[in-house]
């Protein structure tokens, strides 16, 4: 069977669209993608792709086994954002993941903490929008940690189900994955939420939730939001000696509006060669 040319492009389209999806990102922090030793902030090749917020070095890269970048355990409220402008159109998420992992140097801590975020920005090392942040943070009971998340929730979890046990003197957590789908809604107090926290080394999924009604205020109105690593406001009191993270990648996913929008195209270019 022969396509005309109109209708192969259209599929040509359609596959390009499905699987390719534009400015999708996984960064490890090696050598090889042009990282070196050092302050994230300006890097790779002082191409500014991270920048922070402040003076200092809160976010360091070490490019030995495999790559990482640790965060200052003595700063709070610290922010480094990656270089791409996402536009948010109304269906389009992006998704943000990190590899990350820490060691716990005290059991207990006085009472509930945020060490570090996932949040978005309305520029890039500046304008944290707090609805939209996605913390990991302590409790005040034995070995105990929460997701924080959009201001309102807290989720608490026992520090055995991310490798923590300090009785028996193991203290470095397993390695973690925290993702997080972001989605504009209909207005600025309806955009959309999806987080899960999952325990790479034991392949289980500790905590995951959907949350509607986000609310990212009004300075964020053209949608155009930069994704940011963050140090919690109360990392200097979250019992810890070290956090590290080992990745980081940003998806845009395809949209069912994108993907009835490349079907109409086609649908259409089939009608008006059936009535030609």
């Amino acid at each position: 069977m022969k396509f005309p040319l109109s209708i192969l492009s259209v599929l040509v389209t359609l596959v390009v669209f499905l699987t390719a999806p534009a400015h999708a990102v996984l960064l490890e922090f090696t050598t090889g993608e042009g990282y070196a030793n050092g302050s994230l902030s300006g890097q790779p090749s002082a191409s500014n792709t991270w920048l922070q917020s402040g003076a200092g070095s809160p976010f360091t890269v070490n490019t030995s086994a495999g790559g990482s970048v640790s965060y200052d355990v003595a700063q709070n409220s610290r922010v480094v954002g990656y270089a791409e402008s996402l536009n948010f159109q109304t269906g389009n998420p992006f998704t943000v993941s990190i590899d990350l992992q820490f060691v716990q140097s005290t059991a207990t801590v006085g009472g509930s903490t945020v060490f570090a975020n996932l949040t978005f920005l309305t520029g890039q090392n500046t304008g944290t929008i707090a609805g939209t942040t996605l913390g990991l943070g302590r409790t005040s009971t034995l070995d105990g940690y929460r997701i924080a998340a959009f201001s309102s929730i807290s989720t608490n979890i026992a520090g055995s189900a991310l490798g923590i046990n300090s009785a028996g003197l193991d203290t470095t957590s397993d390695l973690l994955r925290l993702t997080y789908t972001l989605t504009q809604g209909a207005t600025n107090t309806t955009w959309l939420a999806s987080y899960t926290l999952r325990n790479v080394t034991t392949a289980t999924d500790v905590v995951t939730n959907s949350v509607s009604n986000i609310n990212i205020g009004s300075g964020a109105g053209d949608t155009s939001l930069f994704s940011a690593l963050a140090s919690g406001a109360s990392m200097t009191t979250s019992g810890l000696s070290s956090f590290q993270v080992n990745s980081y990648s940003l998806v845009p996913e395809p949209t069912a509006v994108g993907l009835m929008a490349v079907g109409g195209a086609l649908l259409m270019t089939v009608r008006r060669r059936r009535l030609s």
